[in-house]
């Protein structure tokens, strides 16, 4: 009898050992998960988990288009989860929507790009044609608000905004002169188009206004409260599971390239070399708070619209 015992706690214990998110659902009696991503590098996490099991047989991944369509599954809650911009995120919850930030993931990915010699200053965009993607996004806010801050006026320069998939075939095309990109489709542009650098790179811009110590929070997680309130068990293991999922992939880019270049069509050589240039960091919310109030605060002194109209209170940040 002790014999048999001791054999049933031994399996239990080694079960235990190897359970992630996917056990943790099943304690939990999760019956679907839907995580919305980007077609984006704070996803590339997310494949890496879902290429080696660790997100659970329950986790649909879908890739979202575009910001309205991730903002309508947002609103009609079918995604449990999203990764958006922290500034979108902000404008959602000011429109009373029950989400909260889980965590910030993206600290710069954002460039300026031009015709070599073209940009030698701040000074040098008046008068020109800005090619910018997402409007009312990332791209958009921070590169009205470091023209502001660095002296130039909206009425100085023409911000012409599409996508930033078409922004690159235009520079390529020589049809640009000027243009905003995230990686990894800045390499992309600087491998294929001719006679293009990179003249500025936003979180050090962001640093040089803010100083050293404060980092860009461009892009984070919202989790609906219901989903997070009913299985806080799963959503603890998945924070914890994902923020060692970026520890990886930042490390060695190579692990999860292969999965990229399928699921998002960005070729493996690109990804890696972009990856050189791409700053990712899973922090809890709680965690980055000053940070992500500092940013709102900045971007509310520049137009209140960009956020949504208030810098979000406290219960914003989720808590576990």
């Amino acid at each position: 009898m002790k014999k048999c015992r001791a054999i049933i706690v031994f399996i239990v214990t080694i079960s235990l050992l190897f359970t992630g998110c996917g056990m943790t659902s099943k304690q939990e009696k999760v019956e679907k998960v839907t995580l919305q991503v980007p077609m984006g590098p704070p996803t590339a996490p997310i494949l890496y988990m879902q290429e080696n099991n660790l997100l659970g047989e329950k986790v649909e991944v879908v890739i979202y288009k575009n910001m309205e369509e991730a903002n309508v599954n947002i609103a009609k809650k079918t995604a449990d989860l999203s990764i958006i911009p922290v500034n979108v995120a902000s404008i959602l919850y000011n429109k009373e929507m029950d989400i909260s930030l889980l965590n910030v993931n993206t600290w710069g990915i954002l460039y300026m790009v031009a015709k070599e010699g073209l940009i030698q200053s701040w000074d040098d965009l008046k008068g020109k044609e800005i090619h910018v993607g997402a409007q009312g996004a990332s791209p958009d806010v921070l590169t009205r608000y470091l023209l502001q801050k660095n002296g130039i006026q909206e009425e100085e320069v023409t911000l012409q905004y599409s996508s930033s998939p078409e922004i690159v075939q235009k520079m390529i095309a020589g049809q640009g002169e000027v243009a905003v990109l995230p990686e990894p489709l800045l390499t992309q542009a600087l491998k294929k188009a001719e006679n293009i650098e990179v003249v500025y790179d936003y979180a050090k811009e962001w640093q040089g206004i803010h100083g050293e110590d404060r980092r860009l929070p461009q892009t984070g997680m919202v989790i609906q409260n219901g989903f997070a309130q009913k299985y806080p068990k799963w959503v603890q293991e998945f924070q914890k599971t994902y923020a060692e999922a970026v520890v990886k992939i930042m490390e060695d880019p190579s692990i999860v390239s292969e999965v990229v270049e399928k699921e998002m069509g960005i070729p493996q050589v690109v990804f890696e070399e972009a990856m050189t240039r791409i700053h990712l960091e899973a922090v809890h919310a709680s965690d980055g708070k000053e940070e992500v109030q500092a940013y709102l605060e900045a971007l509310l002194a520049l137009s209140p619209t960009m956020i949504g109209g208030n810098v979000p209170d406290a219960e914003f940040y989720y808590k576990e």
